[in-house]
């Protein structure tokens, strides 16, 4: 299989959250109970039944404007990842596509396993007792499927392909997106994120600064 890289474009995200129910009934995980906080974000983070998120940012535009930018959060999966070194050897599988996946053995001490990640990604699943966090569907595309997030988005704000194909696209997406500067988008700001400096297999069409889409641990 070749590597593969799921790419990430807030420029189309109208924050339906389509992409944490399809992943909440593929993996068999409940409905997370919460109370409002003052954000359309929910559940405010990830938790062990929660592996993909859509970060909900509002900023003013002008005298009475505001924009939102709404930003699917997930694991990066990186090709190195500083996870699995607090982990035991059998906690966790590489898979031929690049997907980071924890297994049963993912015992450890959540601090130790948090504080090697720069993305703060692991979560607990108080049940199993298990660390838990996206897959990015191993199951799923081992047979040739995409992702449950990415099949269910009605916009293509998740897009999953070839790594080479996902670059190239990336980088007309970008292109087109500087064409459109104004109050939303400003040109200068509009990058791909990790870089290609940066091996990981989920990449994001930032639109403004790292931070402030929601996303944690700019590289």
């Amino acid at each position: 299989m070749a590597k593969m890289m799921m790419l990430i474009d807030p420029s189309r995200c109208t924050g339906c959250r389509g992409c944490q129910v399809a992943c909440k009934q593929w993996n068999g995980n409940v409905a997370t109970k919460t109370t409002f906080t003052g954000t359309y974000q929910n559940p405010p983070d990830f938790d062990g039944d929660t592996f993909t998120l859509v970060r909900f940012k509002e900023y003013p535009v002008g005298a009475f404007g505001v924009y939102w930018l709404m930003t699917n959060d997930k694991c990066r999966h990186c090709a190195e990842p500083t996870c699995v070194e607090a982990m035991p050897k059998d906690g966790y599988v590489i898979h031929e596509s690049g997907a980071v996946v924890y297994t049963d053995k993912a015992k450890a001490v959540l601090k130790d396993v948090v504080d090697s990640c720069p993305f703060a990604i692991p979560t607990l699943n108080k049940k199993s007792g298990l660390l838990a966090k996206c897959t990015l569907c191993a199951d799923r595309t081992a047979e040739g499927m995409e992702p449950a997030c990415a099949k269910t988005c009605p916009t293509d704000a998740i897009l999953w392909g070839e790594q080479e194909t996902m670059m190239k696209y990336a980088k007309e997406r970008i292109a087109w997106l500087k064409t459109k500067n104004g109050d939303r988008f400003k040109a200068d700001k509009i990058k791909l994120y990790p870089d290609e400096g940066f091996g990981c297999h989920v990449r994001w069409i930032l639109l403004d600064d790292y931070a402030k889409h929601g996303l944690v641990g700019e590289m």
